[in-house]
């Protein structure tokens, strides 16, 4: 009996030591919580900041490319190159969903970039990168007419944006802006669309970014090769895409670059991104992009800013900073939502 005791008693002093709490263990598990926590909030911004220093490069290699060929010729073998990676996709990604997505969304970018290409031919790389991150604007304010609820910090941002571009084109002046100037205005309008359609889709159930970015690219790739068709004829697209084709290294290199990370691997990080950032957040972080461009086209092509100019991008680069600013009330409803 007392041997009988004696194991009971230490299955008991077992039990209660596996019952304990272990707080290297509950700490472990809580940081472990709060890194994830923190990288699924940091690495999407993260990753669209860096991808709007990419697509920087955009405006000065275009401009660098259409100096010797038509902007029809070089958007239809960039999108081209862009869409080569995902054809092997295409039978995995039959759904309706993936192609209706991609099918929308590529022809609001079909708008911006060909306002893009369009516009360059009369105006600054950089000025040109400055007025289409007018973007953000175009965002909240569909959301607004939407019926969705918008950050009074992202209104605030956009006011700052507005006046930057105001100052970086010259309204006022006199000069005032140039018929390259409104053209490049219209590529805002096709990608501020194209944020807010992708952030409504992102949120739909069984939505897949792979899927969408396929069918983003096809669309890019068929309107550019229709676009360059109808410009130019079959004869003129030909000889423009051969003689495109058979340039030097550094021009491919600049196509290779343009094809793969600058366009099918920012759509991609966009569409995926879009899922965890709200549309709006996301326009904003992308507008900081003609900083980059400003310094990439005055390294490349020689472009300087005047004191107006410079204070104009300073205003649109505050109003990138303003979005990521977290106000007391609104850390309080993410913790909220969090511990749901």
């Amino acid at each position: 009996d007392d041997d009988d005791d004696a194991i009971l008693h230490d299955q008991a002093a077992v039990m209660a030591t596996d019952a304990a709490p272990d707080p290297a263990g509950a700490v472990t598990s809580a940081s472990k919580d709060g890194a994830d926590i923190g990288s699924s909030e940091w690495l999407p911004r993260a990753l669209l900041f860096l991808f709007a220093v990419f697509c920087s490069t955009n405006w000065t290699s275009i401009k660098v490319l259409q100096s010797s060929h038509s902007e029809h010729v070089v958007a239809a073998v960039r999108f081209a190159v862009a869409a080569l990676p995902f054809v092997p996709f295409i039978p995995k990604h039959m759904d309706s969903l993936s192609i209706k997505s991609g099918l929308e969304i590529g022809l609001w970018c079909v708008f911006g970039y060909i306002c893009q290409a369009t516009g360059l031919q009369y105006t600054d790389a950089s000025k040109g990168a400055f007025i289409c991150s007018l973007a953000m604007v175009v965002v909240p304010l569909l959301k607004s007419v939407s019926g969705s609820e918008v950050k009074p910090q992202l209104w605030a941002a956009a006011l700052l944006a507005v006046s930057g571009t105001a100052l970086l084109v010259g309204v006022g002046g006199a000069t005032g802006p140039n018929v390259g100037d409104l053209i490049s205005g219209g590529s805002a309008l096709g990608f501020g669309a194209m944020f807010f359609r992708m952030d409504c889709y992102a949120k739909q159930k069984g939505f897949d970014a792979v899927g969408c970015t396929v069918w983003q690219c096809i669309t890019l790739a068929v309107a550019m090769a229709v676009w360059l068709l109808v410009s130019e004829g079959p004869q003129g697209a030909t000889e423009g895409v051969l003689s495109l084709l058979s340039s030097d290294t550094s021009t491919l290199a600049i196509l290779a670059w343009m094809g793969v990370v600058t366009t099918a691997g920012v759509l991609y990080v966009e569409t995926w991104a879009m899922a965890k950032v709200d549309g709006a957040e996301a326009g904003i972080i992308f507008a900081s992009e003609p900083v980059w461009a400003t310094m990439f086209a005055a390294l490349v092509l020689g472009e300087s800013f005047g004191e107006k100019e410079v204070v104009g991008g300073m205003c649109i680069l505050l109003a990138c900073l303003l979005t990521q600013l977290r106000f007391g009330d609104q850390k309080s409803e993410e913790l909220a939502v969090q511990a749901q």
